[in-house]
């Protein structure tokens, strides 16, 4: 027997009635999961390079289970306690690969540098994502703490699945309790190394899948609540509002999703506070761009992309979507005036207490907003 057979039978998941929302991200229909014979089938096919991915590359890992659509067109492995459902990596066992399926060079960037940086971890076993984009210092912990813990008021207070887009690691421990009244927290992530660590905080209470928010494969109001923070301007900026609208359309009726985004550099408070810093802005953006002409640019550049204020509330939704604080001061402003000796802790309570009181304003004005979409 192969190694490919032999690792189908003796790895074959649990079932936890995933079936029952899953939807092909090809075509849009329903997935059941195969038997084991059919899986040892698939892994005997890949075994002789007879099976390939809708863009063309072999299948060349061992299969420990798979979904497929009715049809028998396509379907989507389980590796290691991941299922692949990514249209890029579908198998093709009807129709020829080679379609144009290959994922967004900016998606591919994201992907790429989460795989390769963001995800790996430095001295300190923190994650270089959050050494590059989060202020880690004591004086600022009770504050981001505050800030994370935020998000449960606008979950729904439990049901069997949450659903996490772009949940990486689920590296801090707030982040722990967004799940806590759920049967299942469902963790997509376009990167397999943000999956694996995630899996080792949640174990079998949680559901692991390789996924793109702007294609998500659920069926239509399948998710009791989802949350996607700091994902929807890492997406390509033309297809941020269908993210958005993926997220609407997989929440039951009565429910809702939670998005933390960013106004980046357009954030007007963010502009006041750090005004003395513009100049070296100007000056890096030159030099980001002089690396872009030259071909110096840094491949590992993680792609972003944030739309105005103005950009959410003149789109016609057809639902409601609400823009409140999150968080006002971003990382590098915390950086900047948040010290023990200048009364950081203080400062930052102020900015808290800013955010509570006039939650549309902050949202607005600060760094990041807390978008709700309401269904």
């Amino acid at each position: 027997m192969s190694a490919l057979r032999q690792s189908a039978i003796t790895t074959y998941p649990r079932s936890d009635g995933l079936e029952d929302i899953l939807r092909c991200p090809i075509t849009g229909a329903e997935l059941e999961q195969l038997s084991i014979q059919d899986v040892c089938e698939l892994n005997s096919r890949a075994s002789r390079g007879e099976l390939r991915h809708l863009d063309g590359t072999a299948v060349r890992t061992a299969l420990d289970a798979a979904y497929a659509t009715a049809d028998r067109s396509y379907a989507y492995a389980v590796c290691d306690g991941i299922t692949m459902l990514l249209g890029n990596l579908a198998i093709a066992l009807r129709f020829e690969a080679g379609q144009n399926s290959a994922l967004r060079d900016e998606k591919k960037s994201v992907q790429d540098f989460y795989e390769r940086v963001g995800w790996s971890r430095g001295e300190d076993d923190a994650f270089i994502d959050a050494h590059k984009y989060e202020d880690l210092r004591e004086v600022a912990s009770d504050y981001v703490r505050r800030c994370r813990l935020r998000i449960n008021d606008h979950i729904n207070p439990g049901g069997r699945y949450l659903l996490d887009v772009a949940s990486g690691p689920i590296q801090f421990p707030e982040y722990l309790t967004y799940s806590e009244t759920f049967d299942y927290r469902i963790c997509v992530d376009l990167s397999v190394a943000a999956l694996r660590e995630a899996r080792h905080k949640l174990g079998d209470l949680g559901i692991y899948i390789l996924g793109d928010v702007t294609n998500l494969p659920f069926k239509d109001g399948s998710i009791d609540s989802a949350i996607s923070l700091h994902t929807i301007y890492h997406v390509p900026r033309d297809e941020q509002e269908k993210a958005i609208r993926e997220l609407h359309r997989v929440v039951k009726s009565g429910s809702q999703a939670t998005v933390i985004y960013s106004w980046g550099r357009r954030s007007a408070l963010m502009n006041l506070l750090l005004f003395p810093l513009v100049l070296f802005r100007a000056m890096r953006s030159l030099y980001q761009r002089f690396n872009r002409i030259t071909g110096r640019e840094n491949r590992s550049r993680l792609y972003a992309y944030m739309h105005p204020y103005d950009w959410f509330k003149s789109r016609d939704w057809g639902f409601e979507l609400e823009t409140i604080a999150w968080r006002t001061i971003s990382h590098h402003c915390s950086m900047v005036y948040a010290h023990s000796w200048l009364g950081g802790r203080a400062l930052l309570r102020l900015a808290f207490w800013f955010e509570d009181r006039f939650p549309s304003l902050a949202g607005r004005i600060g760094q990041y907003p807390l978008v709700i979409i309401r269904k």
